[in-house]
């Protein structure tokens, strides 16, 4: 009986985490396409997961990328709030997804006319952009 259940939880937690990835996957190519999000809820379910498993690295992604989705769905504060979030729990502060961290949230601070801090992250976007010779991002 042990060892049944021992089967069932694996199985179950590989499910869930191959779920979670292409979630993630599926979120990460939508944006990348300019594709509009329906919701938010098969991100949260990865953002869950990640949360709950996953390395800090994954969880920055996976929050940085529910703060795309909140955007795109029009809830600014809850779009800001998830990408500071994953600018905390992003350790490299010279990597990608910290250039994107910054340009996006740089942008939605914009909108709110937060001048001074929308200033300074998108100085840190652009230092990470020369630094890395990004020019397209």
């Amino acid at each position: 009986m042990t060892a049944l259940l021992i089967i069932l939880f694996l199985s179950f937690h590989t499910a869930e985490s191959d779920s979670a990835k292409v979630w993630l996957e599926k979120t990460e190519s939508d944006d990348k396409a300019y594709r509009f999000p329906e919701s938010d809820s098969l991100i949260r379910l990865s953002v869950d997961y990640y949360d709950r498993h996953g390395s800090r690295s994954e969880r920055a992604k996976a929050h940085f990328y529910l703060g795309c989705v909140e955007a795109d769905l029009f809830r600014r504060a809850e779009a800001i709030y998830e990408l500071r979030r994953a600018d905390r729990l992003n350790r490299d502060k010279n990597n990608h997804l910290q250039a994107l961290i910054y340009s996006r949230l740089g942008y939605l601070l914009y909108e709110h006319n937060l001048w001074d801090e929308d200033l300074d992250i998108y100085t840190r976007a652009e230092q990470l952009a020369t630094l890395k010779a990004d020019s397209v991002n």
